[in-house]
């Protein structure tokens, strides 16, 4: 007996196509079938070949349940993919055109069609290690859609900790779509470990992301990692900066107050009494500095227990733009001496930093005559003749100092 099932590939090829609409369609655009539902009726062959398109219309837009199911039970293909380009989920209703069925269906909130794909028990929502393309509750976490997330945490074979081959954890896409109450949801579940992970740590990744109140959320879970972390960078993973000075470059006080209330946050000069302004001091980034003035309990003058100000250690560490930054805060005492003797110009004198020399000598009511502990004024200190020769009273026959880095000896610590 014959049947459609037997017929010719090329005699299948003409069904399909009499059931286009005859006509083209305009550019960028897919046509679309008279009927879809007849289509896959007419045979397995034009069912598996088709199955693609059928996802991709019914799946990720349309949602019909009836043809999804039908689908189903024609032994669709539940882990075939697309291969047009993936495409982040836009607030217009962007769609992705990769990922199996499963991972359209989350992707675009179908709930009951992504609940029918998970009870067939050939769903899979963990990522692949081999494939760039993001695991469906990376998708659901990035979208928001929380009862996607607890659907996919449901099922017993769901890994909340698996990662893509980017190194990208579900977790990763909540902070990448900063979406607050998915991390919140995926932190109510005792498996989650939001520490670090083979590409950014999730409290890096979220400073990183601009998300501060999801890089708080996770801080003030104990399971999270304040410090340190990886960085992917050329296909390979490299040491970060810790999170709490990340967040002092971009300018995020939210973050470094939980940061400083975790006890395990590592903070360097915490045995110098360092307050987060004197971190800030030791980074080349003025922002930072600036934002942490604008906070009402930022004292820029203290001093720690050497007796340095945050000015005097962003000329120890060589940060001039931040020592500029610092330098022009409203009653900056230029004369302020540490527990040696030494004053700003001193240090930079040391240095034989120009610039800083020169711009300290430009402040009004700098005095370069002040000397420290060891009787050396910081025209004296300088070993550099044209550093020396900055000052004033600059005279050639000045020995210079090869002990300086004696009377100089630093008080960071990392």
């Amino acid at each position: 007996m014959t049947t459609l099932l037997t017929l010719p590939a090329e005699v299948l090829d003409l069904v399909a196509e009499h059931l286009f609409q005859g006509q083209d369609a305009l550019p960028g655009h897919v046509l679309r079938y008279r009927d879809v539902n007849q289509l896959t009726r007419v045979s397995r062959f034009l069912y598996e070949r088709l199955n693609q398109k059928i996802y991709e219309r019914y799946i990720k837009t349309e949602g019909s349940i009836a043809t999804v199911q039908m689908a189903l039970d024609a032994g669709a293909d539940i882990q075939g993919r697309g291969n047009e380009p993936e495409r982040d989920i836009k607030s217009g209703g962007t769609v992705i055109y990769q990922g199996d069925a499963i991972t359209q269906a989350v992707a675009n909130g179908h709930e009951i069609i992504a609940r029918m794909l998970i009870e067939t028990g050939n769903a899979d929502a963990n990522p692949s290690p081999t494939s760039e393309q993001h695991s469906p509750l990376w998708w659901a976490c990035h979208s928001g859609r929380i009862n996607m997330i607890k659907l996919l945490l449901s099922c017993p074979d769901t890994d909340i900790n698996a990662v893509d081959c980017k190194g990208q954890s579900a977790l990763h896409g909540a902070i990448k779509g900063k979406q607050l109450k998915s991390v919140q949801a995926m932190l109510e579940y005792p498996q989650l470990n939001p520490k670090v992970t083979p590409v950014v740590n999730p409290v890096q990744y979220a400073i990183l992301e601009g998300a501060e109140e999801i890089a708080c959320a996770l801080i003030k879970d104990p399971r999270s990692e304040p410090n340190g972390g990886l960085q992917r960078v050329q296909e390979q993973y490299v040491r970060c900066r810790a999170p709490l000075l990340t967040a002092m470059e971009h300018g995020q006080p939210d973050v470094i107050r939980c940061l400083l209330e975790r006890p395990d946050t590592q903070r360097r000069g915490a045995d110098l009494g360092w307050t987060p302004i004197f971190l800030a001091a030791c980074i080349q980034s003025p922002s930072a500095v600036q934002s942490l003035l604008a906070l009402p309990e930022t004292d820029p003058h203290a001093p720690d227990r050497d007796g340095k100000t945050p000015l005097m250690v962003a000329i120890s560490e060589q940060q001039p733009q931040t020592a500029r930054v610092l330098a022009e805060v409203k009653g900056t005492n230029f004369n302020h001496q540490d527990k040696n003797g030494n004053t700003a110009l001193i240090l930079a004198a040391s240095l034989n930093n120009g610039p800083m020399v020169s711009f300290f000598l430009e402040r009004e009511g700098v005095d370069p005559d002040i000397k420290n502990h060891a009787g050396y004024s910081a025209q004296k200190i300088a070993s550099d003749p044209s550093v020396k020769s900055l000052f004033p009273q600059a005279r050639a026959s000045e020995d210079t100092l090869d002990e300086s880095q004696y009377i100089f000896e630093t008080t960071l610590r990392s």
